[in-house]
């Protein structure tokens, strides 16, 4: 009798559950090491066609869409030439809309909501669907937002990560039941080298595990001890680093104080939960919609580059340094091997910030090998932030799971 599966979810849960069985990998290992049940997951959708993982971006202050808007034979503007190296990769979806009352300062939630006050977050729904397998549904991280509710499951808030060092330990965790704001047990110090925490762990699972799993695993370890040495030595942005075995690794410069430092520890927290297949849906708010906060390439708070003086010159500044972060997110991806097996979608808080108006907002969908036109410019004609996020879902296949969200019935066509 041929078995029927509730959808392609429930069958790559079931094919998991056989893998794991025929491995002899017991469910106390799998409890003890997060990496064995993100590794089974990323074996089990190796073969699925199209994008498998998901990265929503947050980047304050919208855009002039005459600054922004690539022209017709890609030449980008001053706004958006950060993008030059990587444009090749993206689908800049221009011409689009958000909700009246979504647009502008104090509304953060709405962002990824879509507006919504007791539906899923976009990012939420994703991790709940598609990730619905892996040991951590969701991952949210922010800088300088104040641990601000961006994100929703249902009808509760779920607050940014924007400590580096409380991102990474959550990744150290015990991840086997999932969730975004916290969960998994052990791990705080992160000072504790994962792998020695989890050397006897680690020892029984390679015994276990076939050639292909043995090299992966290897390689996810060489990143997580990459990425923890430069935590430990920039003490994480919590407290001053007492140093580790991990001391001669060479450093990048900057701590945790800045924000441009902490954005780049992030985007790596960001690399590593996906390239280690840990989660499926991770997030990055780069700063918060009411705009206090500062960047290296302008002195002054980044809300007065909207407001400051007549012309354009401040608020291309700032526009610039967003689009600087979010082309290096995409640059990342690419280096690790990992953007053709995600989409990257990125949206903001209105269209000009100097009206606080909510059209002509800059988005963009970048990666998913195939399965999006890329190098391209898709023209929006007034559809809103809802109709992307139905377009991306619908691209990974999260349309398919029951705990679905409906962004909309006519989505963005990438």
């Amino acid at each position: 009798m041929k078995f029927r599966y509730q959808n392609r979810f429930d069958k790559e849960r079931r094919d998991i559950m056989k893998t794991l069985a025929h491995a002899g990998v017991s469910a106390g290992l799998l409890r003890a090491c997060s990496l064995v049940g993100g590794m089974m997951v990323a074996r089990a959708t190796e073969a699925q066609a199209g994008p498998t993982k998901s990265l929503l971006l947050f980047a304050a202050g919208g855009a002039l869409d005459e600054l922004w808007r690539p022209s017709g034979s890609m030449q980008l503007g001053p706004m958006s030439e950060p993008y030059e190296s990587v444009k090749s990769q993206m689908n800049f979806v221009a011409g689009g809309t958000m909700s009246p009352n979504a647009a502008g300062h104090g509304v953060m939630f709405a962002h990824f909501t879509g507006n919504s006050f007791n539906e899923d977050s976009f990012d939420v729904n994703i991790g709940r669907t598609i990730g619905a397998n892996r040991p951590l549904r969701y991952l949210n991280l922010g800088v300088q937002c104040s641990a601000t509710l961006l994100s929703r499951q249902g009808t509760s808030g779920v607050p940014t990560i924007d400590s580096p060092a409380s991102a990474f330990s959550l990744l150290q965790s015990n991840l086997g039941g999932g969730g975004g704001g916290g969960g998994g047990g052990g791990g705080s110090d992160p000072r504790q080298l994962y792998v020695d925490r989890h050397k006897e762990a680690l020892t029984v699972l390679r015994q276990k595990l076939g050639q292909h799993e043995k090299e992966k695993l290897d390689s996810h370890l060489a990143s997580i001890e990459e990425l923890e040495s430069k935590i430990v030595d920039t003490g994480g942005g919590d407290t001053p680093s007492t140093g580790s075995s991990c001391s001669s690794v060479s450093m990048p410069a900057g701590s945790t104080s800045s924000f441009d430092e902490t954005a780049k520890l992030q985007i790596e927290i960001a690399m590593l939960a996906l390239k280690c297949d840990i989660t499926s849906s991770v997030s990055i708010a780069f700063g918060e919609d009411n705009h206090q906060f500062t960047i290296p390439t302008y002195n002054q708070v980044f809300h007065q580059s909207h407001h400051c003086c007549p012309g354009t010159a401040d608020y291309t500044i700032t526009a610039k340094y967003m689009a600087g972060l979010c082309a290096r997110t995409i640059s990342r991806a690419q280096a690790e091997g990992i953007l053709n097996s995600t989409l990257i979608t990125q949206v903001t808080d209105m269209g000009d910030a100097r009206a606080h108006n909510n059209v002509n907002v800059p988005l963009f969908v970048a990666g998913g090998g195939g399965a999006i036109g890329r190098g391209k410019v898709t023209n929006a004609s007034g559809k809103n932030v809802k109709d992307l996020y139905q377009a991306v879902a619908n691209v990974l296949g999260a349309d398919e799971h029951p705990n679905a969200r409906q962004w909309s019935t006519s989505p963005v066509s990438l």
